[in-house]
C-alpha cells in the first residue's frame, strides 16, 4: 500500500511538472522565422535584410540569436513583458529613424508574451543627436511558427 502510494505521488508530481512546462514552451520564440525586408541593427551589429530564424540561447530567453545563413546577431533581452497592444500575433517590432531600423521587441503571439531588447549604442546616439526630437516609427514584421 505504501509503495503504491509513493509511486502514485511520484507519477502525479511528474504530470504536474510536465504540464507546468507547457506554457513556457508555448511562449518561446525559439525557432520562429521572419523575412525582414530591410537592413537593421540588433545588439551592436548592423545585419542585412533576409530570412531570419530566432533562437533562444538560454532557458529564460535572456539571450537570443537571429540567424540568416552566415549572418548572425546575438543580443540580450530585458525581462519578458506581457503588456502588448492586443495584436495577439507573433512579430518583431523595429524602431525606425529615417532609413535606419533597430530591433526593439520580439512577440510570440501567445498570451501577449514578448521580449524587449535594450536600445543599442547606435540607437541611443540617434536619440541624443540631431534626431533627438524625432519620434521613432514602429515597424512590425510577422514571425512565423517554427518549421
Amino acid at each position: 500500500m505504501r509503495k503504491s502510494l509513493c509511486v502514485g505521488a511520484l507519477a502525479l508530481s511528474f504530470l504536474v511538472s510536465s504540464l507546468a512546462a507547457l506554457p513556457a514552451a508555448a511562449k518561446s520564440v525559439d525557432g520562429m522565422r521572419a523575412r525582414i525586408p530591410f537592413d537593421f541593427h540588433v545588439g551592436g551589429r548592423l545585419v542585412r535584410a533576409g530570412a531570419y530564424t530566432v533562437k533562444s540561447l538560454t532557458a529564460d530567453e535572456q539571450v537570443i540569436r537571429l540567424q540568416s545563413g552566415r549572418e548572425v546577431a546575438t543580443t540580450t533581452t530585458n525581462s519578458a513583458n506581457e503588456r502588448g497592444n492586443g495584436e495577439g500575433r507573433a512579430r518583431l517590432v523595429f524602431h525606425r529613424y529615417g532609413d535606419q531600423y533597430f530591433l526593439s521587441e520580439v512577440w510570440t503571439g501567445v498570451d501577449q508574451y514578448g521580449l524587449s531588447l535594450p536600445a543599442s549604442r547606435a540607437e541611443r546616439q540617434i536619440k541624443s543627436g540631431d534626431m533627438a526630437k524625432v519620434e521613432a516609427r514602429r515597424v512590425t514584421v510577422a514571425l512565423n511558427a517554427r518549421r
